[in-house]
């Protein structure tokens, strides 16, 4: 078991011996969980839809994309009589 300590900015170093162990590269995604009082840390394989997890929250993303379809048919329909009236 090897002991490390967090930073004041709430940062720990990994050491090089883990990282080679477990195949750790500058960039590697990983995903922590809370089991209990216990950390466990996971590599997000890369390319995997789970790094995306969670990149949302907060947005109004379903809600702007409803709306601006709504406006994509309003436009249509707006063309289409034009279209007829001419």
């Amino acid at each position: 078991m090897v002991t490390v300590r967090i930073s004041s900015k709430g940062q720990i170093a990994i050491p090089k011996s883990i990282r080679d162990k477990v195949g750790l590269e500058e960039g590697t995604a990983l995903a922590i969980v809370v089991r209990n009082q216990d950390l466990v840390m996971r590599k997000v394989p890369s390319g995997s839809w789970r790094r995306w997890r969670g990149a949302l929250k907060g947005t109004n993303v379903l809600e702007d994309l409803e709306r601006e379809h709504r406006e994509e048919i309003n436009q249509d329909e707006e063309h289409a009589r034009k279209a007829q009236g001419s």
